[in-house]
């Protein structure tokens, strides 16, 4: 079975359930679709005949989680009908088809989102970097990077602060809670947490990864950079959301988060040799 069905059958119950509590919940219509991933690129015109040895057959395989989508609307049929699971995780390939590209997320296309901080800035340079740095090391090998979110469930805003915001989330955790059995499946040689530090995203974190100590990165300080070994990754990071603009109250410009970046990238490269891919 192909490793993307195997996504798409786990998906399938989880969702069942979930939207049968958001509706008896009456919270169905203040949320926006859960985030799930589908692994097929387009291939003839058509996602449904598409490939998935992009990222099955690459020898190094990335991760890179934000907080909480936005603008990732309902797919739904012209009379209005709200689709299904299989319907999300096709529309996470359309954009992936549309956007990524081996060595770079597009950012001038149609879409809104794709032109965010979090791909123009962290998604583009971390894989810009690592590629760089791959190259160097291992000049015939291929790296791919799948974009994932910490939160699976949030509001229209896109926002997880309030009372019924927290609701919404406990629904996730109740009954989405997929994020362990996706790593499990896509196996990442690499995550970065590109969640910034603080709550609820040190919760979020906590609910799905085992995380066995924390270190730093050099001299940069703790709350900017952090390394994390998890049980379930051979190499885990976690550091601000590209589109933070300050920090405790203090500024944080593109120079610090390069810093910031590239102390993590230089520390992929160094343990590059612990990834089973590249041997």
């Amino acid at each position: 079975m192909a490793l993307n069905e195997q996504l798409s059958n786990m998906y399938q119950p989880y969702f069942n359930e979930l939207i049968a509590h958001l509706k008896s919940d009456g919270l169905i219509d203040k949320v926006q679709p859960p985030f799930l991933l589908g692994l097929n690129r387009e291939k003839e015109g058509n996602v449904s005949i598409g490939d998935e040895t992009w990222y099955t057959q690459a020898d190094l395989k990335v991760m890179v989680f934000g907080k909480e989508v936005h603008e990732w609307g309902w797919p739904k049929l012209e009379d209005g009908t709200q689709l299904g699971s299989d319907d999300l995780v096709e529309a996470y390939e359309v954009f992936y088809s549309e956007n990524y590209r081996d060595t770079f997320f597009l950012t001038d296309g149609n879409s809104k989102l794709s032109k965010s901080p979090f791909f123009r800035t962290g998604f583009n340079g971390l894989m810009d970097g690592i590629n760089e740095r791959l190259k160097k090391v291992y000049p015939g090998k291929r790296a791919a990077f799948l974009w994932n979110e910490i939160s699976k469930l949030s509001t229209m805003e896109g926002r997880s602060r309030k009372v019924e915001d927290q609701m919404i989330h406990q629904c996730e955790l109740d009954y989405f809670h997929v994020i362990p059995q996706e790593i499990e499946l896509l196996k990442p040689d690499v995550v970065i947490f590109l969640t910034g530090f603080g709550e609820p995203y040190d919760r979020y974190i906590h609910e799905n990864f085992h995380i066995q100590s924390t270190s730093s990165m050099g001299n940069i300080s703790m709350d900017d950079v952090v390394k994390l070994e998890l049980e379930e990754v051979p190499l885990a990071y976690r550091t601000h959301h590209p589109g933070a603009t300050t920090v405790a109250g203090h500024g944080l410009k593109d120079a610090k988060k390069w810093n910031h970046y590239n102390a993590i990238l230089d520390d992929i490269a160094t343990n590059f040799n612990k990834i089973q891919g590249l041997q």
